[in-house]
């Protein structure tokens, strides 16, 4: 579905898009088009060079998407069965965050 979703945004709706575009990284005009685009792959993060565990694949995939909900200033949820890893993926999304310099708080509701 996503992966139809186009890239441009017409210029009549660029300053539509303007008003009602979020705040954050990443954020700007053309937000929803560079989100929308985005979602049809999410690229493989490296692992933070301090994390001394291995990611699973679809560990990984998890931090994958941690990561991208974060490089768009997004808020997200990693929900599975208990004991496949959303600690570990957590622990690297915030390890990833201080090795880049990141000083702010950070939530997470268990």
């Amino acid at each position: 579905l996503l992966a139809d979703a186009p890239t441009q945004v017409p210029p009549e709706a660029q300053a539509e898009e303007a008003a009602e575009a979020p705040a954050g990284p990443g954020a700007g005009p053309a937000f929803p088009s560079r989100l929308a685009g985005a979602l049809a792959e999410i690229p493989r993060q490296a692992l933070p060079e301090g994390l001394r565990a291995e990611l699973r694949d679809y560990q990984q995939a998890g931090y994958d998407w941690l990561c991208f909900l974060n490089e768009y200033g997004l808020g997200g949820i990693l929900a599975d069965d208990m004991g496949l890893g959303k600690t570990l993926q957590t622990l690297a999304l915030l390890l990833r965050e201080k090795e880049r310099g990141a000083s702010a708080p950070s939530l997470i509701v268990v």
